[in-house]
């Protein structure tokens, strides 16, 4: 009896978060921590971290095929793909030619060659197609509101109409159509020399307009050229290609000799294969544009190589040591 007492006054003194922990829980009930458990168990993995789009881009597969085309594709443009599925075609290759080796490279490449300025007389013949061109489109319009005002009229008028406007449109368009036949013999033949004598035929006055866009173009056509070729320098610092064949062949060419291309396109010559012979093998080396041998090495100076010489040991003179 005075243990069931102490027991019962230790229940009584208990606190309310022990009493509620010493409750019998009920069935089928989960705890907590446990269904936290299992749902991590159950959940799926976390996706893998995506590399950006603009840092797969600074890199390119360089392909090269047996027949010495070549080309490169940003890594961008290669989906990641599950394990087991198909491929993406990266280059169109010919029915006789293989893929040879490839490489992942730097995707740095040379932007387009700048377009050449036009001389002044070329100029002046695009004013003048221009010109020619807004002429024919007036006539254009004017035609058309004609048809239309025409289209007012009676129905069997209007078919009358219709019928002999077509009939004159269709000898207008094969008539220019021989025309045009023409004139392009004849611009085949003599368009420079035709063109020009007539620009030659203006006045100093009207040619000046042409002479200042003409000498504009240039000027730009020269910073086009020479930021091309500062791109060009800085490029070659990254590295190139080293290309070898079947039968001992080596050639080195500069990594912007494979272009950066689309997916599914033909590749373009990089290396001229003989016949029975075949690329076997391209590989991405340091750049060095020249390595010093013994001769190319300058001699020294005629006065450093007074400094550098070896002192020779004096002998004495045997007649001198005879007296």
């Amino acid at each position: 009896p005075g243990e069931g007492a102490a027991g019962a006054e230790a229940e009584a003194e208990a606190e309310p978060g022990e009493a509620a922990d010493m409750a019998v829980e009920p069935e089928g009930h989960v705890p907590a921590d446990s269904a936290a458990t299992a749902s991590a168990s159950t959940a799926k993995p976390a996706a893998a971290p995506t590399v950006p789009l603009a840092i797969l881009n600074t890199m390119s597969v360089l392909m090269a095929t047996s027949k010495g085309l070549g080309k490169r594709v940003r890594l961008g443009d290669l989906g990641l793909k599950r394990r087991g599925g198909r491929g993406k075609r990266g280059m169109r290759v010919y029915q006789d030619d293989s893929v040879a080796s490839m490489c992942v490279v730097p995707s740095d490449d040379l932007p387009p060659a700048p377009k050449r300025p036009l001389e002044p007389w070329q100029l002046w013949n695009e004013q003048q197609a221009a010109l020619r061109a807004a002429e024919a489109a007036e006539a254009a319009e004017a035609a058309q509101a004609a048809q239309a005002a025409q289209a007012d009229d009676a129905e069997t008028q209007a078919t009358a109409a219709d019928t002999s406007t077509a009939a004159s449109a269709g000898a207008e368009a094969k008539t220019g159509d021989d025309s045009g036949e023409a004139k392009k013999v004849v611009l085949a033949e003599e368009a420079f020399q035709a063109l020009d004598a007539a620009y030659q035929a203006l006045d100093s006055a009207t040619q000046a307009p042409f002479i200042e866009e003409h000498a504009r173009q240039k000027e730009s056509y020269q910073e086009a050229l020479q930021h091309r070729r500062q791109l060009e320098e800085e490029i070659s610092r990254l590295g190139q290609i080293l290309l070898c064949t079947a039968e001992g062949l080596v050639t080195r060419v500069k990594l912007h000799s494979f272009p950066v291309m689309k997916c599914n396109t033909r590749a373009r010559v990089v290396m001229t294969v003989q016949r029975g012979d075949a690329v076997k093998n391209a590989c991405f080396i340091s750049s060095i544009d020249k390595q010093l041998d013994e001769e190319d090495v300058p001699a020294p100076a005629p006065e450093k190589m007074a400094e550098t010489a070896v002192p020779q040991p004096e002998t004495e003179d045997p007649m001198e040591t005879g007296a």
